[in-house]
Formats: C-alpha cells, sequence, structure tokens
C-alpha cells in the first residue's frame, strides 16, 4: 500500500495511477450524470468498490453510500480513502452465498475477478497472478432500503451478482451503471433482464459503463 495524492492505493492499473497523480476525476462525468437522473438521493450502492474512487463521488450526492470490496489488499485502500457517510465492506456480491469463493488477482486491483481465468490469460499473468479466498453475499439478502443508485463494475460477475439484486432493484427501481465489456456472455444477458424489467439504457459513458432507468419511475419517461 502506498499513498499517491492524498489517496491509498494498492496495485493499481496505468490508468488509476495516472488519474489519481494528476488530480482528476475517475470515470469524469459519470456519477454526475447518474445522480442527476435520480429522482431521490438516499442511498448509493458500489458493488466492486475497488479504492472507493466511485464511492466517494457518490457520497458527494447521497445520504449513504453502501462499497462493496472483496479484495482484501484493495479493501484495506477503501476503508482508508472512504468518507465519512460510506458504509465499506470486505465481500462481494454474486447469485448465492459462500464463504470460501476465490478471486483472481491477475495484473493489477481493477482486474480482480471471481471468474477462473482462460489458460491463455492465465500463462500471459503468471508472474502477477494469486488468489483470495473471499466470502460472497447476494444484495438482497442485505435489506438495504431506499435505494436510488446500483454500480456494477465486477469484472465478467456482473449476470450474477445482478441474479442476487433483483429484489430490491424490483422493489426501488433505481439507477443502474452495469460495466457492459464487449464480447462478453454477461453483457446480453445483463441487458436483457434489465429491459425485461422494466429498463431503458439511457447513456454510455466509456463506450462501455451503461446507465440504465426504469421507465416507470424516470423523471424522463
Amino acid at each position: 500500500m502506498f499513498q499517491l495524492n492524498g489517496i491509498w492505493l494498492s496495485a493499481p492499473s496505468d490508468h488509476v495511477f495516472d488519474v489519481v497523480s494528476k488530480g482528476k476525476q475517475y470515470h469524469a462525468g459519470m456519477i454526475n450524470y447518474a445522480q442527476s437522473v435520480c429522482n431521490n438521493k438516499r442511498v448509493a450502492i458500489d458493488i466492486g468498490g475497488c479504492y472507493g474512487l466511485i464511492s466517494n463521488q457518490m457520497a458527494e450526492f447521497f445520504d449513504t453510500v453502501y462499497s462493496f470490496e472483496p479484495s482484501p489488499e484493495a479493501y484495506a485502500c477503501l476503508v482508508l480513502n472512504a468518507q465519512d457517510n460510506i458504509n465499506t465492506y470486505n465481500f462481494g456480491i454474486s447469485d448465492q452465498a459462500e464463504t470460501n469463493k476465490t478471486l483472481y488477482f491477475t495484473r493489477n486491483d481493477g482486474t480482480n475477478r471471481y471468474e477462473k481465468p482462460s489458460l491463455n490469460n492465465w500463462n500471459r499473468w503468471k508472474r502477477t497472478m494469486k488468489t483470495f479466498s473471499t466470502e460472497v453475499k447476494t444484495l438482497d439478502s442485505l435489506n438495504v432500503k431506499d435505494v436510488d443508485l446500483i454500480k456494477f463494475d465486477v469484472e465478467g460477475h456482473e449476470y450474477l451478482s445482478l441474479q442476487g439484486s433483483l429484489k430490491t432493484i424490483k422493489k426501488y427501481k433505481p439507477v443502474i451503471i452495469m460495466e457492459q465489456k464487449p464480447l462478453r456472455d454477461t453483457t446480453v444477458l445483463c441487458d436483457r433482464k434489465l429491459l425485461e424489467i422494466g429498463y431503458t439504457k439511457d447513456k454510455v459513458f466509456r463506450q462501455k459503463d451503461c446507465i440504465y432507468v426504469h421507465r416507470q419511475s424516470s423523471h424522463r419517461s
């Protein structure tokens, strides 16, 4: 762990290092836009909190933020970086509870993943590859109330995280930010499920961070 420009980091990507060292906003404009299409700003949830760069942006607009990060190394930074209205949790969100789920560290903290890397990628990253035994829970089991925004960024685990959050989503109809990389099976599954339960894709940042708004709750409908 080390501190850069007042932010604690562990094994950042080159992009994160550059953004933090220059004092720029991470994923500039995304949270500002997402909060602008929320009807209320009570609770925001960051699934894949990493160092808290997005959680801290959420905390500027929302009363309370819940940030989930299963990696013990990234989580240690998250706790030190988190603003006072952020509740931090050292477990992941999935479709069912497990107490010994393997998390793969490949090359930096932004690429931690539950899906086992392919053999080709394993060979590419074998010098930096390591694993952690982590806990996962469903978001629905936590009974978080008054949810107005949820961000999913969990490196291919988005659909299973979404499955474990559907009761909460159907109840509160929050604005949703979903990372959807091209050629990833979960991209199609998440998009299809969100459209099925009444969401529409409102805007895309960085060509992969999709903002969904529920048609019944949007002040655009």
